[in-house]
């Protein structure tokens, strides 16, 4: 005979109550029930719950009371959380607002696969001394014996032993090879242990790339190990700071590109310059080698504008006059001269000059 359905109940998982139960604190079994309801009471495989939802309830928008909460104060529930997070039971994923980057409701699910001490075992900690039967954990509850010969429970930390790093955990030959394996190294090299970066970087590799620029501006209370596991594990968001560094370094390196565009401009416009330069030089020389009409006309130009500058610094002193006339017989002169006498249509004697070049140009040259 089938089993009566029970009208407005919730399904709670067997391992909760048959195996998670006995080694759980109150609060944190509370919170657990509190997170089945939410996900799996309305069909949902996680929910984005605050912890004042935990603590106090939901009221919907009429003010209705929707649920009433734990019970606890919003510091246990904290605690309770932070507690199963640790154990691998609940996933917690932080979001952030895509407009202010401000936090959000994070986003809660239970995991039904956790491997975790068994009933009556706490799971060690690092850096803390695993207590003695007869003794009371650092949270308050009695430890059952561990019994004669029997091996502690594994732990969850995103941590190995230096034993389990030395055994070659997180090898390239087991992790795989190529981007995967630098990639297991990299973590590995930032405190993450062995088995978990193969792990993590098996599941989520991209999230193990984005946390790893993440790293440098991430704000942590335990190890840098520990949090990078825990941000790919719930793909955390980039931390403060970090796209403002990203946009930064953007604005540098098209900085950067258009110093190098202004370079190239200023190289080639000078390369333009110079071949002009010899063009009018031989253009030049070949007018005094051939004399004739052309030479007349150009020394004509050029006493025509002597004649022209006398006019305007006759408010000079006589030395001073004697010497900008003078310059009119310079070699250099002479030639910017003869260049401006060609372009006037006194004669071409060299090929028109090429434009200078524009930016366009020397980003089509470079193949940009």
């Amino acid at each position: 005979m089938a089993r009566a359905l029970i009208p407005n109940s919730t399904q709670v998982p067997d391992i909760i109550l048959d195996h998670w139960m006995a080694d759980l604190s109150g609060a944190e079994l509370k919170v657990l029930l509190y997170v089945a309801r939410r996900t799996y009471g309305f069909g949902k495989d996680s929910d984005n719950i605050s912890l004042n939802q935990m603590a106090s309830g939901i009221r919907r928008r009429d003010g209705t009371q929707l649920d009433r909460g734990t019970g606890l104060s919003r510091s246990g529930v904290k605690t309770a959380c932070n507690g199963l997070i640790e154990r691998g039971i609940l996933v917690r994923r932080n979001n952030r607002s895509v407009d202010s980057h401000e936090c959000e409701e994070s986003t809660y699910r239970l995991n039904l696969f956790a491997t975790i001490a068994g009933v009556g075992q706490k799971k060690a900690y690092v850096g803390q001394k695993r207590a003695q039967a007869g003794q009371k954990s650092a949270a308050g509850r009695p430890v059952i014996d561990q019994g004669v010969g029997q091996n502690p429970a594994p732990q969850e930390t995103g941590q190995e032993t230096d034993q389990e790093t030395a055994k070659g955990e997180g090898s390239s030959g087991e992790a795989g090879c190529g981007a995967d394996a630098a990639l297991v190294e990299k973590l590995i090299g930032h405190g993450v242990g062995g088995s978990a970066a193969k792990r993590l970087v098996k599941e989520k590799p991209e999230v193990c790339r984005r946390c790893l620029e993440y790293l440098p501006y991430a704000k942590f209370k335990t190890s840098k190990g520990a949090w990078l596991a825990n941000a790919i594990r719930d793909e955390y968001g980039p931390p403060q700071g970090y796209e403002q560094a990203k946009a930064q370094e953007q604005r540098g390196r098209e900085e950067a590109s258009r110093a190098r565009e202004r370079k190239a401009l200023q190289k080639q416009r000078l390369a333009i310059r110079e071949e002009k330069t010899t063009r009018l030089r031989a253009a030049y020389q070949q007018l005094e080698e051939t004399g004739g009409e052309a030479l007349r006309a150009f020394n004509e130009y050029v006493e025509g504008e002597r004649a022209r500058t006398r006019r305007i610094i006759h408010h000079l002193s006589s030395a001073r006059q004697v010497e900008v006339l003078a310059d009119f017989d310079r070699p250099e002169r002479r030639l910017q001269l003869f260049e401006a006498w060609a372009n006037s249509g006194g004669g071409m004697p060299c090929e028109q000059v090429t434009p200078p070049p524009t930016a366009d140009d020397v980003r089509s040259a470079s193949g940009q």
